[in-house]
């Protein structure tokens, strides 16, 4: 599931870079809980970011 999307390309346009650039934030909520059930430091990696350079 994607619960968000920052594109990065507007803010480096504005200083003069041509690039595209997003990041995804990405993750199973289910699957989630359980880790946080488990360990609540796997809090800290939950939800996973993924570039798009």
């Amino acid at each position: 599931m994607r619960f968000f999307t920052l594109d990065h390309s507007a803010w480096m346009a504005r200083v003069g870079l041509n690039a595209r650039a997003r990041m995804y934030i990405i993750g199973n909520p289910l699957i989630a809980r359980t880790m946080l059930e488990h360990d609540l430091a796997a809090g800290l990696n939950v939800p996973v970011p993924v570039d798009d350079l």
